[in-house]
């Protein structure tokens, strides 16, 4: 039994113990209905469908006793999260009906009333994560690794618009949640940003309508250190509309001496990653795209545990081609065209539905991408820091430097 395999095993009798004591023997209509949409949309889209077989099934009847213990809503979907893990695959989550539409409005280049703010469960507590550059969380003065103890007068875990971020169930890695944001909505956020209790304050950050185009123009700057200029921007989805500001950031940066260009995050359209690589290769590879002048100079990507899809073909892209440097974690190991199910309760479940791309004869799907250069990120009070971005500067700024002339033998 693999250790995941072991931990699905753990996390179902913890539940069944948690629902036989805190719930009656009953499920409401709803439960079931909710519950037997997943295991039909599974039956019929799911990739590995002809493969589940009569072992899928015993699973199913196993979890529908636990889902005739739960209550509508979390309890429920905490059931299902359980048992979709047991597929193994990525591109396999519960999305609320707000995220969904918002990562569809990304994809389509639409802006959503967000936040900008992005908070990772680690031990308990909730501590910023990621933010839009130009955004609302970052222009109220949030940093990376704060935690947010209290959100409009609740505990951070109690309140009503916090939301799983909708990442796989399947793949490890940082448990993401998003805030929903609605039209002139505003949080009053008790910030924690240090390990002392002294050091909370209270932010308030306002909803603003914009997207990640939006946050990948604000990202575009030109850093400076060692007496170099570093031009770096963040794609933040693989979306419409950010291949061409990509294309215009570069040109802004002819006169640094490298590039750091930040991957982490969601992926998207293959297109856009294949776009953006254009500016690196020599000879054009798509089809109805012209020759570019190439970049000469270094240039570094930067991935995460949380870099997948699209962004993982592009990092591998990189690689194999060897267009640049990367740096920072293992990528998600996410690569599988997913499709996206409207359940009775009107949460969206997503399941991989397309084949895996292959390189040289293999998949990625499950394998992902390693660093160059691997970087411990920690992220709890990291006042700000970011050590994998800082490495990408130094090791782009490393990579100016004149390479040792090979010695004659004999000499």
């Amino acid at each position: 039994m693999t250790t995941r395999r072991a931990r699905c095993r753990l996390a179902a009798l913890a539940l069944l113990a948690s629902l036989v004591v805190a719930t009656p023997a009953t499920a409401s209509p709803e439960t079931l209905e909710v519950f037997d949409a997943v295991v039909k949309a599974v039956k019929e889209r799911h990739v590995n469908r002809a493969e589940l077989g009569e072992a899928w099934a015993k699973k199913v009847a196993a979890y529908r006793l636990l889902a005739d213990q739960a209550q509508p809503g979390p309890e429920l979907r905490k059931v299902l999260r359980t048992m979709l893990s047991e597929l193994e695959t990525s591109h396999t989550a519960l999305l609320h009906p707000q995220i969904f539409e918002t990562l569809i409005n990304e994809l389509q280049n639409r802006r959503s009333w967000t936040y900008g703010l992005l908070l990772e469960l680690h031990r308990g507590r909730y501590f910023v994560r990621a933010m839009y550059e130009g955004g609302p969380a970052a222009k109220a003065g949030l940093r990376r690794g704060d935690c947010i103890v209290e959100v409009s007068g609740k505990p951070t875990a109690a309140h009503p618009e916090l939301v799983d971020a909708g990442y796989d169930v399947t793949r490890g890695g940082p448990t993401l949640f998003s805030l929903l944001a609605g039209e002139g909505q505003a949080l009053e956020l008790v910030v924690q940003r240090t390990v002392e209790a002294a050091s909370r304050e209270t932010v308030t950050v306002r909803a603003t309508k914009m997207n990640g185009v939006d946050a990948l123009r604000s990202s575009i700057r030109v850093v400076e250190h060692a007496g170099k200029r570093v031009g770096t921007f963040h794609l933040w989805y693989c979306q419409k509309g950010a291949a061409s500001v990509m294309e215009e950031a570069v040109r802004s940066f002819a006169d640094c001496d490298a590039l750091v260009i930040d991957l982490r995050g969601r992926g998207g359209f293959d297109y856009v990653g294949q776009r953006l690589l254009q500016v690196f290769r020599e000879k054009p590879v798509l089809d109805g795209v012209l020759a570019r002048p190439a970049w000469k100079k270094p240039v570094v990507f930067l991935i995460d545990e949380r870099t997948r899809s699209a962004k993982e073909l592009c990092a591998y892209r990189v690689r194999d081609e060897r267009l640049g440097i990367l740096v920072g974690r293992h990528t998600e190991r996410a690569c599988i065209g997913a499709g996206f199910v409207t359940l009775p309760d009107e949460w969206v479940l997503e399941l991989p539905i397309g084949g895996s791309p292959k390189f040289n004869g293999r998949t990625l799907e499950g394998i992902g991408v390693a660093p160059d250069h691997d970087v411990d990120d920690v992220l709890p009070f990291s006042a700000g820091k970011d050590p994998i971005f800082d490495a990408g500067v130094r090791v782009a700024i490393e990579a100016l430097a004149p390479k040792a002339e090979p010695v004659p033998a004999g000499r």
